[in-house]
């Protein structure tokens, strides 16, 4: 899980012509994008002399008057190892705070940053989008770890993962089980007419979160009052072997444009044996059937465990779980299946499965991260990238392949890993090809 805290930073400069030992102008660059209470923070303040030149005299610049407005700790020290002067601020506070410095003459420099503690999971915001249902007598709405948003305590999206869980409780406390990645749990839906409220509650190792406690309706709607009914559609379901396809396609960046990168796979290169295993509701690959009802008015009725029997135009196709809840491929093909609610055919769906081998098709790099690497430091450009196969499943961990920099001069990286090190100022191409031939870039800024 990747934990974003964002940094508001407003620069305010003022500047003063006199100054002692030099100064005539001074700035605070707010670089870092991720800035956490009580984790010490590196400030860029950049003190110029008459002629624009930059003044790194460790005496001189230690007599610069520097703090926080609320108190928190700002100091200048030596760096360990280069011995040059380094300006640290040590946020105490959440919320935001006025840095601020100024010389004996009173040539100022100011800036304003927000600090955040970090994420943490605080509340359910939905369950598909809503924490007041209606549902069907005979139906019911099911709670999963996919369907469940996780907000953090500034209402952004918070990824649930274990240890966390949900715990659900009735209403008058009872425990009635817990969802988590690997645990769903099902509410029954009330009588016509009734409501019945539930309590979800996120758990950590370490006991019950603070607030972190959410209420949950739902209401009852008799059988007859659904009009409509609607199945998600499940795409295209696969077939087969798990294995990752072979190098048949020639090298190419997913966009039709060739690469010469014949070099790079060079170690790669080879026979590929993938296993064959057969699909079943447990597998990555078998999709969910999600059946919703509507009301003459247009409202949705969930009605979760609502489909009694299930049928295919060809049995030998697909398969479906005990509950009915999941159809996976099990020969390539084309079938039109049926989902019946005791002997009225509720909604009806024409599927497409496919044999073909998965292989890396879509690649994303996490829009929220700052590609901006300083000389001399490193960042992991690995743990920004998430890959799909042709069937919107995630095999990222699957996926062989290795990085590469469009500039070694401006920087290295760990062909393994996708970690870059920064070695000199400029903006390059970074990326990752497959053994199957796709690449992945992104461009990546090297500052001083």
């Amino acid at each position: 899980m990747k934990k974003k805290i964002v940094i508001f930073a407003l620069l305010l400069c003022l500047v003063q012509s006199a100054g002692f030992a030099g100064v005539q102008q001074m700035e605070f660059v707010i670089s870092d994008d991720v800035v956490e209470i009580n984790e010490p923070v590196v400030l860029d303040l950049q003190v110029l002399d008459e002629s624009g030149q930059v003044i790194d005299d460790y005496q001189t610049l230690k007599e610069i008057v520097v703090g926080a407005s609320d108190g928190s700790f700002v100091y200048w020290s030596r760096d360990a190892e280069t011995l040059k002067p380094k300006l640290t601020f040590l946020p105490s506070k959440e919320g935001n705070v006025y840095l601020y410095a100024i010389t004996r003459d009173g040539v100022k420099a100011q800036a304003m940053v927000s600090v955040e503690i970090p994420g943490q999971p605080t509340y359910v915001e939905g369950v598909r989008g809503s924490l007041h249902w209606k549902t069907a007598e005979g139906a019911g709405l099911l709670l999963t770890h996919d369907n469940m948003t996780i907000v953090d305590q500034y209402g952004r999206g918070y990824q649930l993962e274990n240890p966390y869980y949900v715990e659900v409780k009735d209403s008058d406390g009872n425990v009635l089980g817990q969802v988590d990645e690997n645990m769903d749990l099902f509410l029954s839906s009330p009588k016509a007419k009734k409501t019945k409220s539930y309590t979800l509650v996120i758990h950590d190792p370490d006991g019950v979160l603070e607030d972190a406690s959410t209420a949950l309706y739902l209401t009852g709607v008799e059988l007859e009052e659904v009009s409509a009914y609607r199945l998600q559609a499940v795409g295209r379901l696969y077939s087969g072997s798990t294995g990752l396809g072979g190098l048949t396609d020639g090298l190419t960046d997913g966009t039709g444009t060739g690469v010469d990168t014949t070099s790079l796979l060079q170690s790669l290169l080879g026979n590929q044996a993938p296993e064959t295993e057969a699909q079943d509701e447990n597998s990555d690959y078998a999709k969910d059937l999600v059946m919703s009802g509507f009301l003459s008015d247009g409202q949705e009725v969930a009605l979760d465990r609502f489909i009694t029997y299930a049928t295919s135009s060809d049995s030998g196709l697909v398969g479906f779980s005990e509950n009915y809840e999941k159809i996976f491929g099990q020969s390539a093909g084309t079938a039109s299946i049926g989902l019946w609610h005791q002997l009225t055919r509720a909604a009806y769906l024409d599927v497409t499965i496919s044999s073909e081998a998965p292989s890396p098709e879509e690649f994303i790099f996490d829009e929220d991260f700052d590609y901006v690497v300083r000389v001399g430091t490193s960042i992991d450009l690995g743990e920004t990238l998430t890959i799909k196969d042709q069937y919107g499943v995630e095999i990222t961990e699957d996926v062989a392949g290795q990085w590469f920099v469009g500039d070694t001069e401006l920087a290295s990286i760990n062909r393994d890993t996708g970690r870059i090190r920064g070695k000199k100022a400029g903006t390059l191409q970074v990326g990752l090809i497959t053994e199957t031939g796709k690449l992945a870039t992104h461009t990546v800024l090297v500052v001083e």
